[in-house]
């Protein structure tokens, strides 16, 4: 209103804005938190249990899932639309395609490994390519994805908000305590501008901020930036870290 109010003084319509004396408050930032070790650990207890009680295909697939969101930080639509053909699943290497079509490489650690080969064995072969499937056989959709977690949590008891997308937060984080190269998050997150990742970070106030502005700073500073030359501060297909395992921090591999 007071944006409208302010284009009528300068087109002329009126002399003065009436909203000209009123000060607004700042809007309240609402930081989104990564997922907690005790959340994600809630969540994988059901899946287990689903599992030991004659739901494998399902206790199977949502910890697939889950792990995989801690060990990519993958868009829902981009975890939903991964293929059998993209996984190779001897490597953990995953081809996903991003936005604009474009496509990158990303890779699991050893514990989601296991559990994507583990859902693999009770998913029936069908003419689907699509790797996530439902009870009945189709695939899953976006959306399906998004009421999973959210039924997933609700069973699990864990109160706090946030979807898909917070795993996301959740994997940048844990992603620069160990890599400490931003460069490196900003090709694994699909990010064409370092700028983005700093974006997406939330609110200078946040943690995940703060972790990758210090980052960046120790990485810009350091000597191994003299080795590197323009495109090559990206991480490619043939050096990803393959050290890395969000999950790591739950259960040492």
């Amino acid at each position: 209103m007071k944006a409208f109010f302010n284009w009528c003084v300068r087109e002329g319509f009126i002399p003065e804005s009436p909203l000209a004396k009123i000060k607004l408050k700042n809007p309240k930032l609402n930081v989104v938190q990564p997922y907690s070790k005790q959340d994600i650990l809630k969540m994988i207890e059901v899946c287990d249990y689903d599992c030991k009680n004659n739901a494998q295909l399902l206790g199977s697939r949502n910890k697939a899932i889950i792990l995989m969101f801690l060990d990519t930080g993958l868009r829902a639509s981009e975890l939903a639309n991964i293929n059998r053909n993209e996984v190779d699943s001897e490597r953990g290497w995953i081809k996903v395609k991003g936005k604009g079509a474009k496509e990158r490489v990303v890779r699991i650690g050893a514990t989601a490994q296991k559990s994507l080969w583990r859902y693999l064995v009770f998913r029936e072969k069908n003419k689907y390519q699509e790797i996530w499937i439902t009870e009945e056989g189709k695939p899953m959709k976006v959306g399906g994805i998004q009421i999973m977690l959210m039924r997933l949590k609700e069973r699990a008891g864990v109160k706090s908000k946030g979807n898909c997308h917070r795993f996301r937060r959740t994997f940048a984080l844990n992603f620069l305590r160990q890599d400490r190269n931003p460069f490196n998050l900003q090709y694994l997150l699909g990010h064409s501008d370092l700028r983005m990742v700093l974006l997406k970070t939330g609110h200078k106030s946040s943690q995940l901020y703060t972790l990758c502005i210090t980052s960046l700073s120790m990485f810009l500073l350091s000597p191994r930036l003299s080795q590197h030359r323009g495109r090559d501060l990206l991480v490619h297909e043939r050096n990803l870290p393959s050290q890395f395992s969000s999950f790591a921090w739950l259960h040492p591999i």
